[in-house]
Formats: structure tokens, sequence, C-alpha cells
């Protein structure tokens, strides 16, 4: 998708930002990567392969003692999580287009309905509910969405447990690759880090006191520190990049955790063999023997996560180690200001 659009920026003579740029090839990518999400959810449903729960050759959960269909309900899980960003998009992008031709090109709800082949009254229909099409969509096609804030040079969250030790593994919709075990986020308008780390977890994974994620039992245990770490906010002027952190630890009722649809493409539990297996991952890819392109197909944690999992004890890695995963996560995620 983003060599289709450098076709057409080239072509086009268009001179736009590089942050602008950088943004329609990410918006790009996103798409592609969601439709093609649903297109492989389409093959399945066609082979019969979401009829009923079932054994998979290619699931992780396959063997004798494993979980049926774990792989599949996966597949669900992240086909459901495509449409649900696809979908409003696509409706933004058809909103644009209908706009475009009764407006400038002053056609007729007639000639859409012909050109369409959907009855005048559901072309007339469709107009109405494109005036009123949420403003963010339109912003989010045009490209004029607004600047985002300073960083606050805060970072709060915590690492999702249960009471058998299982940590919750999220993989986020957005830069930085990897798996995250919770949540986290700035600090920013929050009021505290506790604060910050209860909103965050609401939002990103569906933690709460009570609702349909796991249920939150207690927030306790904070380590944290200065990490280098970048963000794609901007840095105040004068201000060395980098974040404050303060994680918790989030013991929880274990349940499906309830996503927010633009954060977080797929969670699952994971236990502590597993765990140190996503870690050994990283540290291979800190140390070279890991492309980037093979991390991103099957990522282990995110290497600011990797110090705070150590911490607490639920992964192990030598200083030697954590030192080359603090140097990936010191680097700048795709489109950092």
């Amino acid at each position: 998708m983003a060599f289709f659009i450098q076709q057409l920026l080239d072509k086009a003579g268009a001179d736009l930002p590089a942050r602008d740029e950088e943004a329609l090839r990410q918006d790009g990518a996103s798409l592609e990567r969601d439709a093609h999400m649903l297109a492989w959810a389409l093959a399945e449903i066609r082979q019969g392969r979401w009829d009923g729960r079932r054994r998979d050759p290619d699931d992780p959960g396959g063997d004798p003692g494993g979980d049926p269909g774990a792989a599949q309900r996966q597949h669900m899980e992240e086909a459901l999580h495509a449409a649900d960003r696809l979908v409003p998009r696509a409706e933004a992008l058809r909103a644009w287009a209908l706009h475009g031709l009764r407006t400038h090109h002053h056609r007729s709800h007639a000639d859409i309905a012909d050109m369409l082949g959907v009855p005048r009254s559901t072309a007339a229909a469709r107009w109405r509910a494109l005036e009123r099409t949420p403003p963010e969509l339109w912003d989010w096609a045009r490209g004029t969405r607004p600047e985002p804030p300073a960083c606050d040079l805060a970072s709060a969250g915590a690492v999702v447990v249960d009471s058998g030790g299982a940590i919750l593994a999220a993989e986020r919709a957005r830069p930085p690759v990897g798996l995250v075990p919770g949540a986290a986020g700035h600090v920013d308008e929050h009021g505290d880090a506790e604060q910050a780390a209860r909103a965050e977890l609401a939002e990103e994974v569906g933690v709460g006191p009570d609702g349909p994620g796991p249920r939150l039992i207690s927030l306790d245990n904070p380590v944290g520190g200065w990490r280098a770490n970048r963000c794609r906010r901007p840095v105040p002027a004068g201000r060395t990049p980098g974040h404050q952190w303060t994680v918790y630890r989030a013991l929880v009722e274990r349940a499906d955790a309830v996503a927010a649809a633009e954060e977080v493409v797929s969670w699952r539990w994971v236990d502590a063999e597993e765990a140190q297996r996503l870690a050994d991952r990283t540290v291979a890819w800190a140390k070279g023997a890991v492309t980037d392109a093979e991390f991103k197909t099957r990522p282990g944690w995110e290497p600011v996560w990797l110090r705070w999992l150590a911490e607490y004890g639920l992964v192990e890695a030598g200083g030697g180690d954590l030192a080359r995963v603090e140097a990936l996560a010191e680097q700048a995620p795709a489109g950092a200001a």
C-alpha cells in the first residue's frame, strides 16, 4: 500500500510535509492490513473452518493437552477488530466520494442511483446519512487531524496477571511493535500515575472493577524510574526524550479482555513458559538474531516492557541483554516527531 501511495504522490507532484506523508503511508498500510485480515476470514468461512469449535492443524494450542480452536478463536477476534476499524473508514471514503459527486460534479440522486444500481430512494438515504457523518471521519480521510500534544515525559501503566500467574499479552494496533503485558499511557490530565494506570487499563484492555473485561482485584506494588524510551509525541524544547515510568501489578479475575478497536489488534493469556519465550524473542531481536520483519510477524514483548517484567520476576533476562533491549526502546517509533 505504501508503494502505491508513493507512486501517486510522485505522479501528482504533491507537496506534503514529511509528517503528513508518513501519516498517509501508515493509514494506507492499516487499511491494507485490515482488508487482508477480512479476506483471510472470508477464505476460512468458505472452507467451513468457522462452522464449529475445532482443532486446527496450525493451531498453537493443537497439542493433546491444548485448547481446541485457540487459533480459530484468535482469527475471529482479529477479524472482528479489523472490521470495526475498516467499516467506519470505508464509510468516510464513501462519504467523500458522494460529497464530491453531488457538490462538485452536480450528480443528482438519480445519477448516483444508476451508478450504484440501487433505487433512487436508497441513493437519497445515503446522502442524508452522509450529512450526518461524524466530523472525525471527515478529518481522518482529509488528513486534517489535530497536532499531537507535547509529550508530558510521564508514563503510567500496569502488568496484568491473574491468580494463576498468567499474563495478559496484547498486540497494539499502532507502533511500537511488540506485545504489551497490560496497558500504559501518558499521565497527562489523569491527575496522577495510579489514576492514569486505571484509565489506560479500562480503555485499552477492558480491565476494571466491573464490566465485561477482566475484573480488577488489586493495583499495587509499583515499580518505575526514568527510561529514555521515545514516543510519537513531540518533545518539549530543551527536554530530554523519555518518560518517568510508574508501573503497577494489576491482579485480575481472569476473563476475555475487551480491547479498544483503535488500540489493540488481539490479546491472549500466556503462562510463565510462554512469557519467557516471548522475552527470549525480544532479546534475540535486540541481538540481531531476529530481523525486524520476523519480529513484526511473530513478536515478543515490546522492548520497553521487558525490564518491568524482569523486575516483577515474571521473566528472566541478564543485565547485558536488558541493555541491548533498552537501546531498541530508545529508538523513535514510526510517526514520531
